[in-house]
């Protein structure tokens, strides 16, 4: 979501843990993005990365569950498991 000047406001990244996506993040905070989604293979290895971000200036940042190699658990994929 963009605000009225047209900088991001909000991000979701999906592949959230590579080095590309956090320095994507990196850049968008940076320019005044305030809440951060990192989808992720396992959140809870994502602790200081979420700090990392919160101290850059997010307001909210949070991470979900996310298995791009796994579409059977991609919701309203279509896929079937």
């Amino acid at each position: 979501m963009r605000d009225g000047v047209g900088a991001v406001q909000s991000v979701l990244v999906l592949g959230g843990g590579s080095e590309i996506a956090q320095a994507i993040v990196d850049r968008l905070v940076a320019a005044r993005c305030r809440t951060v989604v990192l989808g992720v293979r396992e959140p809870d290895r994502h602790e200081a990365t979420v700090a990392r971000i919160r101290a850059a200036g997010a307001d909210t940042v949070e991470t979900v569950a996310f298995d791009a190699l796994d579409p059977g658990v991609h919701q309203g994929s279509g896929a079937h498991p």
